[in-house]
């Protein structure tokens, strides 16, 4: 992988529809990791057990997501709050 590089990927939790995602390389010092965004409030929304990730038809990432659900809610709950604040701060469209 090469930082700042995209690399199309398939992202599947539990027996969900695959979802296709452009994920974009991160290099953290010693190592590199993928990044996928989405701006879709359901890909989190029901309790998941597994996720796994594919690249090239090979698996890529296999992880174990029970008990993430309360982790899940916290940060929906975080970024709805950091949404309203920013959008309280943003200046008027009259600015």
């Amino acid at each position: 992988m090469e930082a700042g590089k995209e690399y199309p990927i398939k992202v599947q939790f539990d027996r969900s529809p695959i979802w296709d995602a452009t994920a974009t390389a991160r290099d953290i010092g010693t190592s590199m990791l993928l990044v996928a965004t989405t701006t879709d409030t359901n890909f989190v929304a029901a309790k998941k057990l597994t996720g796994r990730a594919e690249f090239n038809g090979r698996q890529i990432a296999k992880l174990r997501l029970d008990r993430s659900a309360k982790a899940i809610t916290a940060m929906l709950d975080c970024q709805r709050a950091v949404n309203e604040v920013t959008a309280k701060s943003a200046p008027s469209p009259s600015q």
